[in-house]
């Protein structure tokens, strides 16, 4: 995992925020940062990982809580509602690659928005790929791969 983290910054040459004026975010956070993201007020993220790219987008509604183990990586935009409550070792990417194609290149990777409404219920183990629009007040099953609206 060390190797992982020290490859992305290198690769994106992403900088560490320093968390100590956010009081609600766990201080075991791997926060990576090319853009800053708009945090509120009121929220709570534990321990995980978030990569924002640069010119890239991540609005994090208020009272909104982010458990433990998560992954969050953002290229384009995401957004998580107003309330929405993250269970621990949930995924959500906004970016992927075309595989159909003969030579995959990883500079080319396919950018799509995920929203995330307001009061949404995500269960553990979740996979939030690129594209996905969840409607207020959603639930998300434990162990779900959400490819689709």
């Amino acid at each position: 995992m060390i190797n992982l983290y020290l490859y992305l910054i290198r690769v994106f040459k992403i900088f560490i925020l320093k968390v100590t004026k956010f009081r609600s975010i766990d201080f075991s956070s791997k926060l990576y940062f090319i853009t800053f993201p708009i945090f509120p007020k009121k929220f709570k993220l534990h321990s995980g990982i978030v990569i924002v790219e640069k010119y890239a987008e991540l609005i994090i509604g208020e009272n909104t809580y982010i458990g433990h183990y998560n992954n969050i990586r953002c290229s384009k935009r995401i957004v998580i509602g107003k309330g929405t409550k993250i269970a621990q070792f949930v995924t959500i990417v906004d970016s992927n690659y075309d595989i159909t194609k003969k030579h995959l290149n990883f500079n080319e990777a396919i950018k799509k928005e995920v929203i995330i409404g307001e009061n949404v219920w995500i269960g553990s183990n979740s996979v939030i790929l690129a594209g996905v629009s969840i409607g207020d007040n959603s639930i998300i099953a434990a162990g779900s791969v959400v490819t689709k609206d």
